[in-house]
Parts: C-alpha cells; sequence; structure tokens
C-alpha cells in the first residue's frame, strides 16, 4: 500500500477523536511536539524508524522520552506504529492530520514562487487576496525565491497553478510574434 493513503487513515482516525472529544489543539501540539523532539534529536529519530532496533526498545523509547508528556492518543499512535512496522509514516501523518486540521478551519497552504524575497506588507497584502479570492478565512504561505521567473509570482494551492510570472509572458509573447501573432 502506498505511503499517503495509510497516512491518511491513521490522520483521519485520530483527527475524528480530537474533533469528537475537542481536543484537536493538543492532539496538534503534542504531534508537533513529537517532531520537533525527533528534528532536536536525530539519534533518536533514527532509533525510533531503524528496523534493526527490536520494537521493545522503542516502546521503552517512546515511554522514556514521551511517557505523560504527550496526549495518550498520541502515545497510543507512537506504539502503534512500532507494532505495525510503519515508523517513519509518522511525519506524512502529521503532515495529513495538520491538513486536515486546517482544511476545516478555513486555512488553506499556498506555495508561492517569487522572483525576489517577499516584504512583510506584500505578503500579507498577498495572504489576504487570496484568502478573499479563494473564500477561506485564512491562507498561510510558503515562498520559494525563484530569481529566473524576472517578476511577478506563481502560486500553487493544491492542484491549481497561477502563473503571473513576467517569464511566463515573455515567454507568450515570444511564441506570438514567432507565429506572425497567430497563437
Amino acid at each position: 500500500m502506498k505511503r499517503r493513503p495509510l497516512a491518511q487513515r491513521y490522520a483521519r482516525v485520530l483527527h475524528d477523536l480530537g474533533r469528537e472529544s475537542s481536543e484537536l489543539d493538543r492532539l496538534a501540539a503534542d504531534l508537533a511536539r513529537v517532531l520537533d523532539v525527533f528534528s532536536e534529536h536525530p539519534e533518536l529519530r533514527q532509533r525510533f524508524e531503524s528496523l534493526a532496533v527490536p520494537a521493545r526498545e522503542k516502546q521503552e523509547l517512546i515511554e522514556s522520552v514521551f511517557g505523560d508528556r504527550v496526549h495518550p492518543w498520541v502515545g497510543n499512535l507512537l506504539r502503534l506504529l512500532v507494532r505495525r512496522r510503519r515508523e517513519t509514516l509518522l511525519p506524512d501523518i502529521v503532515a495529513e492530520f495538520t491538513a486536515l486540521r486546517d482544511r476545516e478551519a478555513g486555512v488553506l497552504e499556498a506555495e508561492v514562487e517569487a522572483a525576489a524575497e517577499l516584504d512583510a506588507a506584500t505578503r500579507q497584502r498577498l495572504e489576504e487576496e487570496l484568502a478573499r479570492t479563494l473564500g477561506a478565512r485564512q491562507v498561510r504561505l510558503a515562498v520559494r525565491v525563484r530569481p529566473e521567473l524576472l517578476g511577478g509570482l506563481v502560486v500553487k494551492i493544491g492542484d491549481r497553478r497561477l502563473d503571473a510570472s513576467l517569464r511566463r509572458r515573455l515567454v507568450q509573447l515570444h511564441r506570438r510574434l514567432a507565429t506572425g501573432g497567430h497563437a
């Protein structure tokens, strides 16, 4: 089975439990905390994900590092992943959980490619305009600088892509000129 559908199933169950119990915020914070710990201590993540480390040791690692410092459902998820040998799914599960929570709250993620870094005011205007256009409560931007765009922006939200770059306009103009204006 592919990773993404499996991660979506785990995330959906955890999200549904959190919504029914009004614990979504706590679950999200604890999932983020687990990823932060693994990010800050790569040796722990390596032990958690390694096929060479016995499940019993991984269970002890979960208990000693996270114990009662995370919601019981987050601890149960970690133990279940170890039992099923699916430890490497954790980052995908957290990403899917976050996406479900954001979607429900009317928050969209947008990837933006720009020719130059966006200042705070431009970034805020773009977030507000995208939210208004898409009917979202909020839009969060992940900006990547790509000087080859020359100017303008390329915005990706889900499977939608809006290319308003100067490079695209120049390519279109070039095609029209090459075909005698009939393109």
